[in-house]
């Protein structure tokens, strides 16, 4: 009965209390609580980009890893179930997931999950032991799955996050002269684990197989090569008589090439000049060659004209292209040179200091007629003859600096063709007369230009780091030989007129420079010191065969070839 009545009293006292409030309009009572959910990742690999929550199986609601937790509200009071989603596969969640919480109205319930990541893959270590002889010095190839990597004859190296479970490794690039013991193997991979994969290879001294090698030549004709010639098989090399028999041993087994070569201008072999062949080894091969030789084009007993100092001081002479019947052209106690033939070899244009300073002047042939034509303060120098004789391009710096200049044949009708800052010198004509190639250091060195004959459109023909000087036009307007220094001391070179397909045709330890074709183009006249001192010498266009034309002690330089008449 005490027990009715206490209940009773509690409840009349709860309904006072609430009439009171109700009179009173105090705050209401929360109708609701809120779920705190925190997750805690640890372990490899742990999932990036977030999970997802969901209370009593309701919309998924997304919680950053980065902050770890995430607040939901308005949840009704009590029990609830609240699961956490988004788990990567390689992330299990410790514990009940989900989770039971008790919401109580006015207050926060937690739920915490803890989640712990494997390695999504393993590590594959992968093991060289290499013992014996000759082993193999730039190491091996080793495979797994689509990944490769090379390794040394006894090193190791490391392949990261490789799947768990078997994986095949096998090893490439094994020399000849060794042997593995297993080229391939299966190891199995454990996620956060390392398996290693162990390889031996055995090696031995490669035992070089070798054969013998029988050339032999044989040669006709006329005006047979005396030197010789020279055989080469891959790094073996020798010299051969032009009929004679060479053997060579060492030869290595397998495919080779012989090679025949220094054979002159004026012969050539019947078939090829290289031979295939095949050894097996210990056996020999013969291989033949047949080359037929032809007496040279005698050359025509043209002149050119040259500067020498033979007589006490620079002078003008001329010489037959065999060397005989010099003689002294200018004659004069000045300095002259630099001639340059007219078209018709009938006159020689050169420079002069007769007057007090460097002039152009012109003279016939035989000495006669002299003819001063530039008369100028300035230094004029370096005459060329337009392919039709009607004019001449000089140099002279009577503007300040060196320019290329034209005038009429009779030394009239002055213009300046390149009119520019730089140094220009040294014109040589194009035989159609349209072009003429001059030396410039507008680019900073020494290069040969191009322009047409009026001065106009200047094109770079050799764009070298070199210093090139000296062009000359070939006859038939198709090539220009130069000197240059660009292999490291001066030789004469010679391209294709639009400056392609520079080759070097000297090739000599002297200096070769001022180089000038004969009037048929199959030979070039140039000066050299090759001898111990200045020399002109001529050679055959291709650079074989080249003369002492003067050998005279005295200083003999920049030839010019003019037809005999």
């Amino acid at each position: 009965m005490k027990g009715v009545v206490m209940r009773w009293a509690l409840i009349l006292t709860a309904l006072t209390w609430g009439v009171g409030a109700c009179d009173d309009e105090g705050p209401l009572e929360p109708t609701t609580g809120t779920i705190r959910v925190t997750t805690v990742t640890s372990g490899a690999d742990p999932d990036t980009d977030g999970y997802t929550v969901s209370v009593d199986g309701g919309a998924a609601l997304a919680i950053d890893t980065t902050a770890g937790f995430l607040v939901i509200g308005t949840v009704d009071p009590g029990s609830h179930s609240v699961e956490l989603g988004g788990v990567a596969a390689n992330c299990s969640v410790d514990g009940s997931n989900p989770l039971s919480v008790s919401v109580v109205a006015g207050d926060t319930a937690l739920a915490a999950f803890s989640v712990t990541c494997t390695a999504l893959g393993g590590t594959v270590q992968v093991r060289t032991v290499t013992t014996g002889d000759s082993l193999d010095a730039d190491g091996y190839l080793v495979r797994l799955g689509g990944d490769s990597a090379t390794v040394g004859a006894n090193d190791s190296v490391t392949f990261a996050d490789v799947p768990a479970g078997d994986q095949a490794v096998t090893i490439e690039g094994i020399a000849p002269n060794c042997t593995a013991a297993a080229t391939s193997q299966t190891v199995s991979v454990s996620a956060g684990a390392t398996a290693t994969a162990d390889f031996s290879v055995a090696c031995v001294a490669p035992v070089t197989v070798t054969g013998t090698v029988i050339v032999a030549t044989t040669t006709t004709g006329d005006s047979l090569d005396t030197d010789g010639y020279s055989v080469t098989i891959g790094s073996l090399s020798d010299s051969i008589g032009i009929n004679d028999t060479l053997t060579i041993e060492g030869v290595p087994a397998g495919l080779s090439l012989v090679q025949l070569g220094g054979v002159a201008a004026n012969c050539s072999v019947a078939a090829a000049d290289t031979v295939s062949i095949t050894l097996l080894g210990d056996d020999t091969a013969n291989v033949s060659y047949a080359v037929t030789c032809t007496a040279p084009a005698p050359v025509s007993p043209d002149r050119i004209a040259f500067t020498s100092d033979r007589d006490g001081n620079d002078e003008v002479y001329i010489v037959q292209t065999d060397g005989s019947g010099a003689f002294n052209l200018s004659n004069d106690a000045a300095a002259d040179g630099q001639a340059a033939w007219s078209p018709d070899s009938t006159r020689v244009a050169f420079r002069s200091d007769r007057d007090g300073n460097g002039e152009i002047y012109v003279v016939n042939a035989d000495g006669t007629g002299l003819i001063n034509l530039t008369n100028d303060a300035g230094d004029d120098r370096q005459p060329a003859w337009s392919p039709d004789g009607t004019r001449i391009a000089f140099v002279t710096d009577r503007d300040g600096n060196d320019e290329v200049y034209l005038m009429n044949a009779d030394g009239s009708g002055l213009a300046n063709l390149t009119g520019d800052t730089a140094s220009d010198s040294a014109p040589a004509w194009s035989a159609d007369g349209t072009r003429i190639a001059f030396v410039t250091e507008r680019d900073g060195n020494a290069e040969v230009y191009a322009m047409d004959a009026d001065g106009q459109n200047p094109t770079n023909l050799t764009n070298d780091a070199g210093a090139d000087s000296a062009p000359a036009w070939s006859p038939d307007g198709t090539k220009i030989a130069f000197s240059t220094d660009r292999d490291g001391n001066a030789e004469v070179y010679v391209m294709d007129a639009d400056g392609q397909n520079a080759t070097n045709l000297t090739n000599n330890a002297g200096a070769d420079s001022a180089p000038s074709w004969s009037p048929d183009g199959l030979a070039i006249a140039f000066g050299s010191d090759r001898d111990g001192n200045a020399e002109i010498y001529w050679m055959n266009a291709d650079g074989t065969g080249a003369v002492n034309l003067t050998n005279d002690p005295a200083s003999d330089r920049d030839p010019s070839w003019g037809a005999q008449r």
